[in-house]
């Protein structure tokens, strides 16, 4: 690259200095951490549903409930949570577990805090309910969290990930839902 090229590019940097950008979201998720199952029960996972009426482009949310669908059912059976982890539609049995998991808030953003740094955000809240196929309720837990952060330039080139804070929320809710002890009335 050319020194003029070079101090352009400097002198836009600077001149843009701190600048947030909302990009489309993505679904990954880390490898399962859990130590505590399996729960002795067949379960179903239902389509991911995000309510979250920031979200944008309606393409974009429908992508990310089937993406965020089916990398949950992978993450929920390598991690070995259910007896047998299943996605509906189907034929569950009456003692069978439904998993719906809402998410009321899922926003990612990046913000660029300086030449070659930037901030990678996640601002996300879920709820899981777990019902017997007939619905009738057996547990419902919600969760939030707020997670920056700091990537270099070269890293920049990728979506803003949110494994992260995507991983921890979901192992957060299955945590509350299937191991925390009930309280006793």
């Amino acid at each position: 690259m050319s020194s003029r090229a070079s101090a352009l590019l400097v002198c836009t940097s600077l001149l843009v200095g701190c600048i947030t950008l909302t990009l489309p979201p993505t679904a990954s998720l880390y490898p399962p951490t859990n130590s505590l199952g399996p729960v002795e029960k067949n379960a179903w996972l239902k389509r991911v549903e995000i309510t979250d009426s920031e979200m944008g482009q309606p393409e974009n949310k429908e992508n990310l409930e089937n993406t965020l669908t089916n990398n949950l059912l992978r993450f929920l059976r390598d991690g070995r949570y259910f007896k047998r982890m299943d996605l509906l539609p189907g034929k569950p049995q009456t003692e069978d577990y439904v998993l719906q998991f809402r998410f009321d808030r899922y926003r990612q953003t990046r913000t660029q805090k300086g030449f070659g740094y930037f901030v990678d955000a996640s601002d996300l809240s879920a709820t899981l309910t777990i019902t017997h196929p007939d619905g009738q309720l057996v547990k419902e837990v919600k969760f939030d969290i707020k997670e920056e952060h700091g990537i270099s330039s070269l890293e920049a080139r990728a979506l803003p990930s949110g494994m992260r804070a995507r991983t921890q929320i979901v192992e957060e809710l299955l945590r509350k839902a299937l191991f925390a002890p009930s309280p006793i009335p």
